[in-house]
């Protein structure tokens, strides 16, 4: 207990002349703008004084008295606006703060008080801004788009005016589905061959030629029902997004279309 003590009395002492050394800045800064004021030069106890507001000496108490001679220097200076303004700063130190009667000019406590009055006690809180909501509606393709590109994957790309992929599916499955008609003819043609062969050395040659055809036509067939399929996939997940944005006091639609 006695070392705290002692520890307490060691900061008390070294802290000490700080403190006063403190009071005795703000105090030697207030005696110079009361200076100044006596004499009149009311432009330098404003120059001065927002200086002295600046300074980490400078307490509450003094920031209060500080702008008590800056209102009193713009008032005498016919600074209307900037006495105003040098109201509102006690006013927002000290909303309670009352001008001293017998020291102040009663035109000054006049404004005071008018400019206190004007003042709302509380401010009001700010309401929350309100967000903008937005709602998105995915469109699904039709089921004409569906069957088209079925038949004729891209076409349904078409149909939905996606005009840069339509170009390439389109053509790619085109050249797909002559494939696919040329392979099955040459089949057919292929067929007829060894169906009409009648020597058994000639028939080998012509089923195989005939076999690895049918094969090619079959995979031929199945990629274009997978390409048709992912198609269809494909234009589901690039159909345009309906946005529905919804502003406070209004609603406005959008359509969104994802890029490639």
């Amino acid at each position: 207990m006695t070392t705290l003590i002692k520890r307490m009395l060691i900061v008390l002492l070294i802290s000490a002349p700080g403190l006063s050394l403190q009071a005795q800045s703000a105090q030697k800064a207030l005696d110079e703008l009361d200076r100044d004021f006596s004499r009149f030069s009311y432009r330098e106890v404003l120059k001065k004084g927002e200086y002295f507001l600046g300074e980490a000496y400078i307490s509450q108490k003094d920031s209060l008295a500080i702008y008590t001679y800056l209102l009193n220097a713009a008032y005498a200076l016919q600074d209307t606006a900037r006495a105003r303004n040098y109201i509102n700063r006690i006013l927002d130190i000290n909303h309670d703060y009352s001008m001293d009667a017998k020291t102040t000019s009663p035109k000054i406590i006049e404004l005071f008080e008018m400019v206190k009055k004007q003042r709302p006690r509380y401010p009001k809180a700010t309401p929350p801004a309100e967000e903008e909501a937005t709602f998105a509606l995915k469109q699904n393709p039709t089921p004409a788009m569906v069957l088209s590109t079925l038949v004729l994957p891209g076409s349904g790309h078409w149909q939905a005016n996606m005009k840069p992929d339509a170009y390439y599916k389109s053509a790619v499955s085109s050249a797909w589905l002559a494939s696919i008609v040329i392979t099955s003819i040459r089949t057919r043609q292929l067929e007829e061959d060894y169906l009409s062969v009648s020597q058994s050395s000639a028939f080998a040659d012509k089923y195989s030629s005939y076999n690895r055809m049918y094969k090619s036509r079959n995979i031929l067939i199945a990629g274009y029902i997978i390409w048709g399929i992912y198609n269809i996939f494909d234009l589901s997940r690039s159909m345009p997004v309906l946005q529905v944005k919804s502003p406070p006091g209004s609603l406005s639609l959008g359509i969104k279309i994802p890029l490639p």
